[in-house]
């Protein structure tokens, strides 16, 4: 299991726009064979900072995604509105129970 985080650092003013870019992103990533988890969260203080949460069954998972039309239409968005920074942090994980 993979599970990917990444936040992003936007230009000012341009809230609104990227949390249109990542619902049109979020319902169809949802659907993708492999997808366990894929969600956004906007920082309440500083409006333009985001954060990604994804959780991948496997790396063959995550490539396909990165291959997807939605995928790149979401990265052309963020290009187009400005966005100053992207880091992305990617761990390796087992799932247990208890």
């Amino acid at each position: 299991m993979l599970i990917v985080a990444v936040e992003f650092r936007m230009a000012p003013g341009k809230r609104e726009s990227f949390l249109t870019l990542a619902g049109e992103l979020t319902g169809p990533t949802l659907a993708e064979d492999g997808c366990r988890a894929f969600e956004f969260w906007a920082d309440p203080e500083d409006s333009g900072r985001f954060f990604l949460f994804e959780i991948w069954e496997s790396g063959a998972a995550l490539e396909a995604h990165r291959g997807m039309p939605h995928v790149a239409a979401f990265k052309s968005g963020i290009g187009d509105l400005g966005l100053d920074a992207m880091e992305t942090r990617r761990f390796e994980a087992s799932e247990t129970t208890s």
